[in-house]
């Protein structure tokens, strides 16, 4: 049984508003695309099957609710009053000063020409008055104090008693400013001749091909050709170019400049409202590979694009393969499905993205990519491919097989539509450079797998 609650998780964050009618949407959408999933597989699954992802898709679904629910009780933390300890102490009134009442003395006075001496406590109490009050210790805040202490440990150490001439400080301070000069244009000249080192080394190994006369496949298929030998070598130098690195085909797209000439078929199929006869509409797409952000403390991935154009209809799609990194989503691969249609679109817009299919021809019925479409937005599609072995080695091959993709939709009034498009030369390239990085290269497929529903006409 899948774990919808990751699925459920993201479609809900990229939600504008996460409110409670929002969150009840998509979990009708989830609850309607999954029933459809399931009741299309062929051969039937068995009731006791479809309850089970039922029961775990509502599962997942008060899992959310409750985390929600907690979020909404949590009370808002009142701000407390910070009182440092050293203000409370300098707001409270000092102690009233005591009394000296000086000792009552039998001794006999003292001669008038002698000062008589006070006693010890009143020597020390006039001290006390002659001497200047001495300031509160404010105490600042751990970081204020902080910073205080390190602007006080920059200043010159002074020791009591000291006099510095205004000549010699002056002296002083040009110096430091003078060190200090030369320190930072040191250190700049320092950081230009190491931008300057990393430069030529990043520019000499992106172009190391041109330099030094390519790699040492190239030159190894570049060899048999020059030589004039057969086509059959020609063909087995070709294969041994497909078997490259994943640094070697995430360089590929960059160094393949992207032009019209990469531009394949796409074919809109619409439901006609007024008779039984479908309309066609004509468009292109085209494709590329992408770097992608794989997350959070992972080395960036490579990504396989589409971007589809039906001109007639004013109706542009992107769709957007890549490899799944989080390992909180219960998906081999996913795949991202935008759609931009105009204000005025007869059908209202996409309600649901039913299936992504693989198929040898425009005219066939195609095979479904195993997995489940989530309705993230009125114009974006989240569809998680199965995580399962046998699943995922299917939708990898036929995915690689086969030359030619659709999309299954449902509109806002329920008129069915079907996206077609074609790979092409560029397409075959960009999904072989994405495959091959991944690890996933199936070599010169022959025979696509058997259709799950039968096969297509």
């Amino acid at each position: 049984m899948a774990d919808y609650y990751p699925l459920l998780v993201r479609a809900i964050s990229s939600l504008p508003q996460k409110t409670g009618e929002s969150r009840r949407a998509v979990y009708d959408r989830a609850r309607t695309a999954l029933m459809r999933q399931l009741r299309g597989v062929d051969p039937p699954l068995p009731e006791g099957e479809i309850t089970r992802e039922r029961m775990g898709l509502e599962e997942a679904i008060r899992r959310v609710e409750a985390e929600f629910a907690q979020q909404d009780n949590t009370p808002e933390p009142q701000p407390e009053d910070e009182v440092f300890e050293d203000e409370a102490e300098e707001a409270a009134p000092p102690p009233p000063p005591a009394r000296f009442e000086p000792p009552k003395s039998s001794a006999a006075p003292a001669a008038p020409d002698e000062e008589p001496e006070p006693p010890a406590g009143e020597a020390e109490s006039r001290a006390s008055a002659a001497e200047p009050p001495a300031r509160p210790d404010r105490r600042l805040p751990p970081r204020q104090r902080s910073e205080d202490e390190t602007e006080g440990d920059r200043r010159p150490p002074h020791r009591r008693g000291e006099v510095r001439s205004r000549g010699a400080a002056a002296n002083g301070g040009r110096r430091g400013a003078s060190e200090g000069g030369a320190s930072w244009k040191k250190f700049i000249l320092i950081a230009i001749l190491a931008l300057v080192v990393l430069g030529g080394i990043a520019f000499a190994v992106v172009n190391r091909d041109r330099l030094f006369g390519g790699s040492e496949g190239e030159q190894q298929a570049a060899a048999p050709a020059t030589s004039g030998t057969s086509a059959s070598d020609q063909a087995k130098s070709a294969d041994r170019m497909t078997k490259t690195s994943g640094d070697a085909a995430r360089r590929a797209p960059a160094q393949r400049p992207g032009n019209a000439s990469g531009s394949a078929r796409a074919v809109l199929i619409e439901e006609s409202t007024g008779s039984a006869q479908p309309q066609t509409f004509e468009g292109t797409i085209t494709w590329r590979t992408e770097t992608v952000n794989a997350g959070p403390g992972l080395p960036p991935d490579i990504g396989l694009r589409g971007d589809l154009v039906i001109p007639e209809r004013k109706i542009a799609m992107s769709f957007v393969l890549r490899r799944n990194t989080d390992q909180t989503l219960p998906a081999s691969h996913t795949i991202e499905i935008g759609f931009k249609l105009p204000e005025d679109f007869p059908f209202g817009g996409v309600a649901n993205v039913d299936a992504v299919r693989a198929k040898p021809n425009q005219q066939a019925l195609g095979t479904p990519l195993a997995g489940l479409a989530v309705r993230v937005n009125p114009t974006l599609f989240l569809v998680g491919l199965s995580e399962k072995t046998a699943d995922r080695q299917r939708n990898v091959a036929l995915l690689q097989a086969y030359p030619w993709l659709d999309v299954l939709l449902t509109y806002t009034n329920n008129k069915k539509a079907v996206l077609a498009f074609e790979k092409g030369v560029a397409g075959e390239q960009a999904f072989n450079d994405a495959f091959s990085a991944w690890g996933e290269l199936l070599q010169r497929p022959q025979a696509a797998p058997a259709s799950s529903d039968g096969g297509s006409n």
